[in-house]
């Protein structure tokens, strides 16, 4: 089971009264706890997107880049997708750095 990690998370209320998270900037050491965890949780997974980074770089075609948008969303249950989305990003530009890829 995942385990889950509460953030504090800021919120403004936009123009029709709606609250909205605002932007969040990951850490360094966050990233690397996420792509831990990720290795952790679904190696295969893992593995998988490294080798579609080593080879086609389109990781469209792997239901592993779905289940890490997952994994991270039940790890970080507080955050909006748009924050897990960036989180996303960050753990994929640090496995390319990991693998030697720009």
């Amino acid at each position: 089971m995942a385990k889950k990690v509460s953030v504090g998370i800021k919120y403004e209320i936009n123009e029709y009264g709606l609250r909205r998270a605002t932007s969040r900037d990951w850490t360094e050491d966050e990233v690397a706890e996420a792509v831990a965890f990720l290795k952790q949780e679904m190696p295969e997974g893992w593995a998988e997107l490294e080798e579609l980074e080593r080879t086609t770089g389109d990781l469209r075609v792997s239901e592993a880049a779905d289940n890490l948008f997952a994994v991270l969303s039940g790890l970080y249950p507080d955050c909006e997708p748009c924050e897990i989305s960036q989180l996303a990003w960050k753990v994929r530009i640090a496995r390319r750095t990991s693998l030697g890829l720009k």
